[in-house]
């Protein structure tokens, strides 16, 4: 069952489209993954870029996925999109013009307006080995920030094609100054050597800017992987063709 919703929150003062998928057979115990750009998630017609991540295909296409619950939250639009999905203000070098972050804001409504939302509203445990924040791109960035700030609520951290380098500097302080307090989250991260995004080539940012990131992670003890996929490019079709695999990422 998918469901189509708008959830008002409180702390980014705006309507939230939810798309939600629910699978007949999930229980109070299912495995939850909370995804950014949540009109991606599924079907093409709803993607802003003609094409979709197919989520729900490929969970029950798989006996081991084929329970999980998906909670796309639609993100905001134009730059506000990036305000919201960067933590810190972003770097001047990749806009035109500095756009101020409303980050804050972001990680408050998913971490506590939405995450309480769902689980009363589908009673739900939301037991931490059972939760997964998950984005791509800016999504990607937005997850690893709202991961780290939140060590108690998502043990799975799925990072894609992540966009670090428009908050790099900012991101590394944020890292270096960490207090780690739960080792047993689990960082997925990873990014193709063809990423473009916005018409520009950016392969060298990506591949770098994960490289950096994913080593300060693990000089912090914490269990991170990377993934440099050869010949994959910045969109759902590339992503689709990895989420099982992203999924199944040390599946209790």
């Amino acid at each position: 069952m998918k469901i189509t919703t708008k959830f008002y929150s409180e702390n980014l003062k705006r309507d939230v489209n939810l798309y939600i998928y629910i699978p007949s057979n999930y229980n109070s115990d299912s495995h939850v993954i909370f995804m950014h750009d949540g009109n991606n998630a599924f079907e093409d017609e709803l993607a802003s870029f003609g094409t979709g991540w197919k989520m729900a295909e490929v969970l029950q296409g798989d006996e081991n996925l084929n329970d999980y619950i998906v909670v796309g939250f639609g993100c905001n639009e134009d730059t506000k999109r990036y305000s919201e999905y960067c933590i810190f203000d972003n770097d001047p070098n990749y806009f035109d013009g500095n756009i101020k972050t409303n980050g804050e804001a972001h990680v408050e409504f998913v971490t506590k307006e939405l995450y309480n939302f769902i689980k009363q509203e589908y009673n739900l445990k939301l037991e931490f080995d059972k939760c997964h924040i998950m984005g791509s791109s800016m999504g990607g960035l937005s997850s690893l920030v709202i991961g780290l700030k939140n060590p108690t609520l998502f043990k799975y951290v799925h990072c894609v094609s992540n966009a670090f380098f428009y908050n790099l500097p900012e991101l590394e302080k944020f890292i270096d100054e960490l207090k780690v307090t739960n080792k047993e989250q689990c960082f997925y991260l990873d990014t193709g050597t063809e990423e473009c995004s916005s018409g520009k080539d950016f392969r060298l940012d990506y591949i770098n800017s994960n490289k950096l990131i994913s080593k300060k992670l693990n000089e912090l003890g914490l269990d991170v992987t990377l993934k440099i996929i050869e010949g994959a490019e910045h969109n759902e079709r590339f992503w689709n063709k990895r989420l099982k695999d992203i999924l199944l990422f040390k599946k209790n």
